[in-house]
């Protein structure tokens, strides 16, 4: 995982409105395990499950807590497959 910067060509404005930006490694699924994305870029969270409710609150404290000048979006993640 890591912290970027992103810089506007001389001259130019930036386009995106924040000027830092986190990544992390894509995560490879296999075995008894599904991809879950548990909200996106443009939407909240679904609050579907235990998981999508800690997200949502801690992106809401992060939210609060900054003032209004970070916000986490596009949670995704892995979870276990159940046969049941």
């Amino acid at each position: 995982m890591f912290i970027g910067r992103l810089k506007a060509k001389s001259g130019k404005e930036s386009i995106l409105p924040f000027q830092y930006f986190l990544c992390a490694p894509l995560l490879v699924i296999g075995g008894n395990y599904e991809y879950k994305k548990y909200c996106g870029n443009a939407t909240a969270c679904s609050n579907s499950d235990e998981v999508s409710e800690i997200l949502s609150a801690f992106n809401h404290h992060v939210y609060v807590e900054s003032v209004g000048t970070i916000i986490f979006a596009d949670f995704q993640g892995m979870s276990k497959f159940s046969f049941t």
